[in-house]
């Protein structure tokens, strides 16, 4: 009996302000068994949540699946862990859900721009991350930052338009170097880190000029305190997926209405900024499901009036000039 105790773990699990304790052996426990003793306690339908376990290694919440349980069964890392704290996240049955078919394996970012992101804008976005850059881990974040875009356009994911597709690191060297040798003068990086990587990393490259926002992703805002205070004008700090996607989209939006205003002397690039800077508005008020978009949706959509005004006019004027030398001649 003391033996089974000895080698029994503790799962808390949390859910609407309400904690459980099981306490089972890892090596027996199935991930069905887990499920249903979680429908029984907290009366819920299975299709009605997912299952996160917070994972100290990288202070992160990560999805509880079959391979992760696996991994709690088997690496010795798991063996001297006696607690586990899990959560119950609700799905939001109107949310789109699509799968990312893309590997995330990168050990380096290199200077390579994504081809998608080159006829978009001049930014690109970096996530520092020791684990996310694996395929097989936090798969309903990757499927988060997956959503699709209106059925009237060819089919990309957020993802790939934010601009994120082989600029996942692992290691602060390799990210640091990236963006130091970064060539591309016009060109602003957004980049998302772990509250434990952007420790060591936010100081060395802070004063870049090539950094416009920094993103720090974090289970525990508390624990980031003592070092972001000291970057705050370009540091936010999340413990929440949806809030952290809808903020870079917006922030790379308004980036866009930013360059757009640069180029009002190239109306056609001035415009085609402005296009894009309403989509991904569009797109960042379906992940948080508010409307905090219609003001500048409502700016966007007067400049870009403007604009094709403007155009219209040349394109009269240049036909007015065009028909008075054909006459002439």
């Amino acid at each position: 009996m003391d033996r089974e105790a000895v080698s029994s773990t503790e799962f808390l699990i949390d859910f609407m302000h309400k904690r459980c304790r099981l306490k089972h052996q890892p090596s027996k426990l199935l991930l069905a068994d887990l499920h249903q003793w979680i429908c029984t306690n907290f009366h819920l339908d299975r299709d009605q949540y997912f299952l996160e376990i917070f994972d100290q290694r990288y202070e992160l919440y990560i999805i509880l699946d079959q391979f992760y349980l696996g991994e709690i069964q088997t690496n010795p890392r798991f063996k001297n862990i006696q607690s586990h704290q899990l959560r119950i996240r609700l799905i939001n049955n109107k949310r789109p859900r699509t799968h990312l078919h893309r590997s995330f394996v990168s050990s380096e970012v290199t200077n390579e721009v994504p081809e998608s992101n080159r006829s978009v804008s001049n930014h690109i976005v970096v996530w520092l991350d020791a684990y996310i850059a694996y395929p097989e881990n936090n798969r309903q974040l990757k499927e988060y930052f997956s959503i699709i875009t209106s059925t009237n356009q060819a089919t990309r994911t957020l993802w790939e338009e934010l601009g994120i597709n082989n600029l996942i690191a692992i290691r602060i060297d390799s990210c640091v170097n990236f963006i130091e040798n970064f060539s591309q003068s016009n060109t602003k990086i957004f980049l998302i880190t772990t509250g434990l990587l952007g420790r060591k990393l936010v100081p060395r490259i802070y004063k870049n000029q090539h950094i416009h926002s920094i993103y720090v992703f974090t289970c525990c805002l508390a624990y980031q305190i003592d070092w972001v205070i000291d970057f705050l004008d370009k540091i936010i700090v999340f413990d929440h997926e949806f809030d952290l996607l809808s903020r870079i989209t917006r922030d790379i939006a308004s980036y866009y209405i930013q360059r757009a205003s640069e180029l009002i002397e190239d109306c056609e690039k001035s415009l085609n900024y402005l296009s894009w800077s309403k989509k991904l508005f569009d797109k960042a008020d379906l992940v948080d499901k508010f409307d905090q978009s219609v003001t500048k949706l409502k700016q966007v959509d007067k400049y870009m009036y403007r604009i094709e005004q403007c155009i219209d006019d040349r394109q009269r004027v240049l036909g007015e000039i065009k028909c008075s030398v054909e006459c002439d001649g």
